[in-house]
């Protein structure tokens, strides 16, 4: 993983190199001067995009970073929760950044023309067809694109729950329609990304069936709210009785089910991972990658090897990081496992596992050290292979 340090962080992953040379390659029919520029053009305006999402959230007081990973950019945010409308703002500020940047592109190259270089003049064309057609793509009402996001943040905001189910009903409609078309006029590539939206979106909105009228209590979210609030200042045991009565009020749905996450969290910090563990097991199919991450890690620290290589399996196909592949291959590795305990350190050490030889010799990998294949690549790892 490739990093750019900054107030707003941006984390790079092999993968996205991956599918900028495949993206250019395409549009340019493989010539390589042109597969450069498309190159060039496709990292510029994704950080553009992002940028326009990330520095929104910042001035409305949030913490942001940008993710390149495989199929583009990704802005996660922290901080104290924000009304609709800012919301909205944040989500139409990275196409409207990516719109701005083809426009100039376009003013650029009509006013000074054949008087620029043709690398200059072949790089703003590529540059404003880009953007605008990302734009335009990127404001279709499907989920997880900015367009899905506005819809579901307009509906909801007038709608309540109501709202949110139609918005991603729309959403998942509006996929299979589009891949269809898509697919249709010969465009198979995007075609084929609106199938991965389409399976999203259905994915959500079959999610969203399970929230309950006790989800849109006003009261009760302000209760979780401040639950979160004492979760955030370290106020640990004020936000652990306050989530309890949560869960316990809502019975079932979103809040209950952000309660017992955030829960999960405490006993974590409190080091009581074998109830953690109990409590987001049971939900192990409908967890954010932030909370699968930490049942994997949790799996792993209560010895259910199998599980934690089940849970990580899922997790790297949408998070694919070092720490993900490490407690892979440790688990393997207890179950005495070195083909796959091996093929999980060489995933890890793509994705940055510092610190290679150290890890290495930890007790955790003792059932595997006397197997033939992990000493030969131990050895080459001591050899600098």
């Amino acid at each position: 993983m490739f990093k750019i340090p900054g107030n707003i962080p941006i984390q790079i992953y092999p993968v996205f190199f991956l599918v900028v040379f495949a993206l250019s390659a395409i549009n340019a029919n493989f010539e390589p001067t042109l597969m450069l520029v498309w190159a060039f053009v496709i990292f510029v305006s994704l950080i553009v995009h992002e940028m326009g999402h990330a520095l929104t959230a910042v001035a409305f007081g949030q913490r942001a970073s940008i993710d390149l990973v495989g199929f583009g950019g990704v802005t996660r945010r922290q901080g104290p929760p924000l009304k609709p409308l800012k919301e909205f703002i944040i989500v139409f500020n990275g196409p409207l950044a990516g719109f701005i940047l083809g426009l100039a592109c376009l003013m650029v190259l009509q006013y000074f023309g054949t008087q620029l270089p043709v690398l200059l003049q072949n790089t703003l064309q590529v540059g404003y067809f880009a953007n605008f057609f990302w734009t335009v793509v990127n404001l279709l009402p499907v989920h997880p694109l900015d367009g899905g996001q506005l819809l579901r943040i307009t509906l909801e905001g007038f709608f309540g729950l109501r709202g949110l189910k139609t918005a991603l009903f729309i959403s998942f409609l509006f996929g299979v329609l589009l891949s269809v078309y898509f697919f249709a006029i010969g465009q198979q590539i995007i075609g084929i990304f609106f199938m991965i939206f389409t399976y999203e979106s259905y994915r959500a909105w079959r999610s969203s069936l399970s929230m309950t009228s006790q989800d849109s209590d006003r009261a009760l979210q302000q209760f979780f709210k401040s639950a979160e609030k004492d979760f955030h200042k370290g106020h640990l045991s004020y936000a652990q009785e306050k989530l309890n009565a949560v869960r316990k009020q809502a019975g079932e749905g979103v809040l209950h089910k952000s309660a017992t996450n955030l829960l999960a969290q405490i006993l974590h910090a409190q080091g009581h991972d074998s109830e953690a563990y109990d409590m987001l097991y049971p939900t192990r199919n409908t967890l954010s990658t932030e909370h699968l991450t930490l049942l994997h890690q949790l799996a792993y620290s209560q010895n259910h090897f199998q599980e934690a290589i089940k849970i990580g399996n899922t997790l790297y196909q949408d998070h694919p990081t070092d720490s993900v592949a490490l407690t892979n291959a440790l688990s393997h590795a207890h179950r005495g496992e070195a083909h796959a305990a091996v093929g999980w350190l060489q995933c890890a050490i793509k994705n940055g596992l510092p610190n290679v030889k150290e890890v290495l010799q930890k007790e955790d990998f003792n059932p595997i050290r006397q197997d033939p294949l992990f000493n030969s690549f131990t050895v080459s790892i001591e050899k600098g292979g």
